[in-house]
């Protein structure tokens, strides 16, 4: 045991030496633009170039859209057999694959409630 925790500490002082030394880097920010109207809870997958959003509907629901980040082949993603219908989805989070998307779904037997909304801790 004395040996591992001679060997751990050499190493957490290296790695805590090389990231103080990342703290000096300091970005600015060239501009804030709205990039969509309505919509919220955004995920930027890199390994796709797409970004997942959720959007409340005329209906009153929330579902799942992606968009490419020029504003080009949105789509509703949620609106397909399986999922509960009259129900919230939202909150989504990419896979690092680009394969998934991970989401919130209101439960199939939830009252209907402002707490059942994807920004209210489903």
């Amino acid at each position: 045991m004395t040996k591992a925790l001679i060997f751990v500490m050499p190493l957490s002082f290296i790695f805590f030496a090389l990231g103080a030394s990342d703290q000096s880097v300091q970005y600015k920010v060239k501009g804030v633009e709205i990039f969509l109207e309505n919509g919220g809870r955004v995920d930027w997958c890199e390994t796709n170039d797409m970004i997942a959003f959720d959007r409340k509907g005329e209906d009153g629901l929330y579902d799942i859209y992606i968009i490419r980040p020029d504003r080009t082949d949105e789509e509703c993603i949620t609106d397909i057999p399986g999922l509960p219908e009259r129900k919230h989805i939202g909150q989504p989070a990419w896979h690092p694959s680009g394969r998934y998307i991970v989401c919130q779904v209101e439960n199939e037997h939830s009252k209907r409630s402002i707490n059942n909304q994807p920004s209210m801790e489903l």
